[in-house]
């Protein structure tokens, strides 16, 4: 249409003295009229090039704008029906559509963008790595090796996704080099063994203060106590009557004490084991976390 360049001038013109006031109508249609290439029909191909570049430069700055006001889901039809990619992607994170993203790249078969946009968004969804996974996995013969090294690489680094779970992923990829497997399962299993190993300590460490405070609550029940501080826990003067003991062998001015019916220097410690003590109660039933 040749009313097309007055129509862009036009509008450019009316955004250029208040881009801040106008209806997002205005935006959309201008955002139409940059990337529409009817008019370019009839040029050579060199020439209409080099127009659409500079036309999607025009729309590209104008998406990016924050004074913009578009209707994000016109926008975005607009730039799928002329096939603005950089447009697509930058309306898909605006509006957080991060799977979408992921999609594209896959689509286009842009191999690098797919797991730079899986590093990007990957901590807003976690199931972008495994479908990379799944997606390299498909891929005929010895095709993205390189791309199935380094998703696993991530998924086993912030442990995204079960071993078992994305050995059946790749046993798709019949072509697959045992050493990039190896290279996972070697990992996962020295990670689970770490992780093993660790709660066996502390299993032990449990069982070793278990069996100290059976042997304290023995003393106690069976061995006379004997207080013999001569200075309030709190307050460090001498002590004097009235005065309160504890097992722990803390005293303290009963006016020292205020409202309070426990050991202030024990309170702390005391809490974190009733708290364990709660945590522990509270999983007994839940074999399923085992």
């Amino acid at each position: 249409n040749k009313e097309d360049p007055w129509l862009v001038q036009f509008l450019e013109y009316v955004l250029e003295k208040d881009e801040s006031l106008h209806h997002f109508t205005v935006y959309d249609t201008l955002l139409e009229l940059y990337l529409s290439d009817d008019d370019l029909v009839d040029s050579e191909p060199e020439e209409r090039e080099q127009k659409l570049a500079i036309r999607h430069k025009k729309a590209k700055r104008l998406l990016e704008n924050e004074k913009a006001v578009f209707d994000d889901h016109h926008a975005l039809a607009l730039c799928r029906q002329y096939g603005f990619k950089d447009g697509i992607l930058y309306l898909y994170k605006k509006q957080h559509m991060y799977n979408e993203v992921v999609e594209y790249h896959m689509e286009h078969s842009e191999y690098k963008e797919l797991i730079q946009a899986c590093k990007q968004y990957g901590n807003s969804d976690r199931t972008l790595w495994s479908q990379a996974l799944s997606y390299f996995a498909k891929k005929p013969r010895d095709r993205c090796m390189d791309e199935i090294e380094q998703v696993l690489e991530h998924i086993d680094k912030d442990n995204l996704l079960p071993p078992l779970l994305a050995l059946q992923i790749l046993k798709e990829k019949k072509e697959a080099k045992l050493g990039i497997i190896k290279k996972f399962i070697v990992r996962t299993l020295t990670d689970d063994q770490e992780q093993i190993s660790s709660v066996e300590q502390q299993i032990k460490d449990n069982t070793k203060n278990t069996e100290d405070m059976k042997a304290e609550i023995n003393r106690l029940r069976t061995t006379a106590c004997i207080f013999k501080l001569n200075k309030c826990s709190q307050c460090s003067q001498p002590l004097d009557l009235p005065a309160v003991h504890f097992l722990c062998m803390h005293s303290y001015h009963v006016r020292c004490m205020g409202d309070e019916n426990e050991c202030w220097l024990c309170a702390d410690e005391n809490r974190q084991v009733l708290e364990i003590k709660r945590s522990l109660e509270a999983n007994v039933g839940k074999h399923d976390q085992f």
